[in-house]
């Protein structure tokens, strides 16, 4: 494929770099089940990335990048981390509005609680597999479900 077809489809590098990033991830799109825990879980079991590694890696190389080439990781909030997030702080937003979730806590602080230790032990170089997922989920859940009334 030459310069011409890609840049038809690319306004730039940068929406092209991003593009490539996108289609790397799984696909997020967590249905209504009706229970925000079982659709949150199904969020971080098919919406994290697979391989933590190199995905924070490709985000090492874009901040490496950004004083020559602002425009990457830009494009790369814009057109993927922030879409993506705002999936999954919707779905927190439903639990809320549900009563599952506590209100006392944004919806985006939840968010950042969700995923930040994944960040944290993939820059630790520690085990982030599908064990480890699913105990630091049901922690997070603890933390965040609504807590009932006696």
């Amino acid at each position: 494929m030459g310069k011409p077809a890609i840049y038809r489809r690319f306004s730039d590098k940068a929406e092209l770099v991003a593009a490539v990033i996108g289609q790397q991830l799984p696909a997020l799109d967590p249905p209504d089940l009706g229970d925000t825990e079982a659709e949150l879980w199904e969020a971080v079991r098919t919406g994290f990335p697979r391989d933590g590694a190199a995905y924070v890696g490709l985000i090492g190389g874009l901040m490496a990048e950004h004083k020559r080439h602002p425009q990457l990781i830009e494009a790369f909030r814009r057109s993927v981390l922030v879409p993506r997030r705002a999936i999954v702080q919707g779905v927190i937003e439903r639990g809320q509005s549900r009563g599952d979730i506590r209100s006392d806590i944004t919806a985006e602080a939840a968010l950042d609680l969700l995923a930040g230790p994944l960040l944290a032990r993939i820059f630790a170089g520690a085990n982030t597999g599908p064990a480890w997922r699913r105990r630091a989920f049901e922690t997070w859940w603890l933390l965040v479900k609504e807590r009932s009334t006696p």
